[in-house]
């Protein structure tokens, strides 16, 4: 056991003698002089040896500890010197920097290589480190080192990898373009912090190392022009340093704008300064609070799948409703954001939101991808009114009238509350749409005068005065807006006055259709819906308009009754498939017009009452006018009503031709008076034999032959015509002579062949 203890003693003394040794035999082809040039690690490596100067002591008693193998100090003594001898100065800079690596005297062969790559990328081409490089690569070590000054394996790995990043083109080192600008990104992640103090924490070096991985391309490495868009991008969150929160918040926007893919290329970045300069204020910079509001609450919006980041059709439409609502200005304000989030928690459910951008952008007259004030008031109480009851957007809108269009554009916006809020179903987008579409024009863009218009209307549905349609509103609105739109689906501004003229005989003096009123407009609409295909044509619709006036009476407002006898009277106007015969109601129109006594365009009650029983006399017991009924109709009226003969006759002889779209009578000068109405009243219910309120074929003939009898050549009859009239009607149509409808007719007769005998002998 000695034995083995003292041989052990002498093995370890021989190798402490030899260490100094095994670089020198390591180097004996330089030793024997078989090399011009002694490698410039020989002498620090054999210091102990005494050939170390003594001013490099102990610099070579660090490097001797920190190297074990000579190969990448050759390299590094040579970068340092400059292929010289190595002086005082440069030996103490490459120590610093190997200390920067390890501070225990020891690296490893990882770091060995890291330090290695590192010099050679500040090298620069010339491999030789000068003064400005050996500045640059302390101050970026530095910030990657940390408070102890020292990179672990790590850091440097993190640091070299970031470095080797900002060699833009390729070529192995930096330049002083290079270097400059990676000594500007490390400063801005680096905070607000003291010009002595601009290490990074780890936190600031991880989130640079992501912002940088989101723009270094495919291959890994930053260009020129990607580096330029990272700076821009950052700068605009903070241009002298980041703080915690800003660098947050670059970081999730980067993280969306990026992609599926991750790489920030050049249609990401655009896109990302578009929308982030519609954000920033007058400085140029987008402060923490405002990215927080107004940029990621925003984006988080569009990520419909939740995954984090933005395809390129989520970024598109992100960037064009930002587009919208930014304005003229292109400055994105904190009433703009509560606006946009209106219409995109409308859309939110069901995510589609490229269907809500072509609904926002029919509002968008100009095209100029930019909602004016007005524009963009005009889409919220639009989507607001279809959205229906359960859907609030803004209790501030005050009832809308186009005529107060400056209050409504004065008004001030509340709070977005998420609660109050629900999605448009499909059948409400839908009806919008076919709403929008009527009144859009041509062009399928919605003036500030079309937008105006329409909500108009829709204010006219709104029976509760909450500008929130309920289902019953919805589709009144949808159904007469179709109606009046006409087979072309626009609404034109005839089509636009008729419609609000109808709606005004319906709706009283708030001019608010009540649902009511509302279901009682269709039911008529529908009956002058000839062909039943949901829309007028401008026959249709010139007859709806002409009927509700003249019924609608001097206040130009349908009651119960009114709207009754005017149902009635046209209800006799059907065709033999059951729907109303254009042809029967347009010379229905013609014939009540004459009725109208003092040209005001409405029926008194007395007159209305005077229609109302002619049509019924005269459409007999089947109650329908055919059209010699209808012929008869009118040349009775033509008989009684003195002055307006031409009309009459006009009426009569289109009938006779078997025409009877006659044109309707307008600005006529001359009508039946009330005296005359009373008394044609009056003498076709002497012919009425069976009092039931109905003509039959004997009875119309026998009247219009008997009044046509006394009226004489001039064909009309003055007073003491109708007067002597009525003396030969009572005669023979009188009391007790008539007990039954046969007996009654064969008076008739007997009559009828008087008054011809009569004329005859009077000729």
């Amino acid at each position: 056991r000695k034995v083995l203890l003292y041989m052990s003693a002498m093995l370890l003394q021989i190798i402490w003698l030899l260490r100094g040794q095994v670089a020198v035999w390591a180097h004996r082809p330089y030793v024997s002089g078989k090399c011009q040039k002694q490698p410039p690690s020989l002498i620090l490596l054999t210091s102990n040896r005494g050939k170390c100067p003594g001013s490099l002591h102990k610099e070579c008693s660090f490097l001797e500890s920190a190297f074990r193998h000579a190969t990448e100090l050759d390299m590094l003594i040579d970068i340092f010197s400059g292929n010289q001898t190595l002086t005082e100065k440069e030996a103490q800079e490459l120590v610093q920097i190997t200390r920067r690596f390890d501070q225990h005297n020891i690296l490893t062969p990882t770091k060995r290589k890291l330090l290695l790559d590192t010099v050679i990328m500040f090298a620069g081409e010339d491999k030789k480190l000068q003064r400005d490089e050996f500045e640059g690569m302390t101050k970026v070590i530095g910030s990657f080192s940390g408070a102890d000054k020292s990179l672990s394996e790590e850091e440097a790995k993190t640091m070299f990898d970031i470095v080797k990043k900002f060699d833009f083109d390729g070529n192995g080192w930096l330049d002083g373009e290079e270097l400059k600008e990676l000594e500007a990104l490390l400063k801005l992640f680096a905070g607000k912090k003291s010009k002595q103090d601009e290490e990074l924490n780890a936190h600031e070096i991880k989130d640079m190392e992501e912002v940088i991985d989101l723009f270094d391309g495919k291959e890994n490495r930053l260009t020129k022009p990607r580096f330029d868009r990272m700076l821009n991008i950052t700068n605009i969150f903070k241009k002298e340093a980041l703080r915690m929160t800003e660098r947050s918040v670059l970081l999730s926007t980067l993280r969306y704008f990026a992609g599926p893919n991750r790489d920030m290329g050049e249609c990401e970045a655009n896109d990302l300064l578009e929308l982030v300069g519609l954000m920033k204020g007058e400085d140029g910079i987008l402060d923490a609070e405002e990215a927080n509001t107004m940029l990621t609450e925003i984006i988080k919006l569009f990520d419909t799948d939740n995954n984090g980041v933005l395809d390129e059709e989520e970024r598109k439409l992100l960037l064009k409703m930002v587009q919208y609502f930014a304005g003229d200005d292109k400055n994105m304000e904190e009433t703009d954001l509560i606006d946009m989030k209106k219409v995109i928690d409308l859309f939110d459910e069901k995510h589609e939101f490229d269907i809500m951008v072509e609904a926002v952008n029919v509002f968008d007259h100009n095209g100029d991808g930019k909602l004016k004030k007005e524009e963009r008031d005009n889409l919220l109480l639009t989507l607001q009114y279809f959205a229906g009851e359960v859907k609030q957007i803004d209790n501030n809108v005050k009832e809308h009238d186009p005529e107060e269009n400056a209050d409504l554009e004065d008004h001030e916006l509340q709070e977005h509350d998420p609660e109050e809020n629900s999605e448009l179903e499909d059948h409400e987008l839908q009806e919008m749409n076919l709403v929008v579409g009527y009144f859009d024009g041509v062009d399928n863009k919605l003036s500030t005068e079309e937008a105006l218009i329409m909500l108009e209307v829709l204010n006219m549905f709104d029976g509760d005065r909450n500008q929130k349609f309920d289902d019953v509103e919805r589709d009144d609105v949808v159904k007469t807006t179709r109606f009046f739109a006409g087979v072309d689906g626009k609404i034109d501004k005839d089509e636009i006055a008729d419609m609000k003229k109808v709606i005004g005989f319906f709706s009283g003096e708030d001019k608010i259709l009540q649902k009511e009123e509302a279901t009682s407009m269709l039911t008529t609409i529908e009956l002058f819906d000839s062909d039943g295909n949901g829309s007028l044509d401008d026959q249709e619709r010139t007859i709806l308009v002409q009927s509700c006036r003249y019924f609608a009476g001097d206040d130009q407002s349908l009651d119960p009754r009114e709207l009754s006898d005017m149902t009635e009277v046209f209800s006799y106007c059907d065709g033999e498939d059951g729907w109303l015969n254009m042809e029967k109601a347009q010379a229905a129109v013609d014939i009540i017009d004459l009725f109208d006594s003092d040209k005001s365009g409405g029926l008194s009650d007395e007159e209305r009452g005077h229609v109302t029983k002619t049509f019924k006399f005269f459409a007999g017991e089947d109650k329908k006018l055919d059209a010699s009924e209808l012929k008869d109709m009118a040349a009775i009226t033509k008989l009684f009503g003195h002055k307006d003969k031409d009309l009459a006759s006009a009426v009569v002889h289109h009938i006779v031709k078997g025409n009877i779209k006659h044109p309707v009578a307008q600005n006529h000068q001359n009508r039946l008076s009330v005296t005359e109405a009373r008394e044609m009243m009056e003498i076709l219910e002497y012919f009425d034999l069976d009092l039931n309120e109905a003509f039959d074929d004997k009875e119309r003939d026998a009247l219009l032959t008997m009044a046509k009898s006394f009226a004489g050549e001039d064909e009309k009859l003055s007073q003491e015509e109708i007067n002597e009239m009525r003396k030969v009607i009572k005669f023979f149509l009188h009391g007790d002579n008539v007990r039954s409808k046969a007996k009654a007719h064969d008076l008739l007769r007997d009559m009828l062949t008087h008054v011809s005998v009569g004329q005859y002998n009077e000729s």
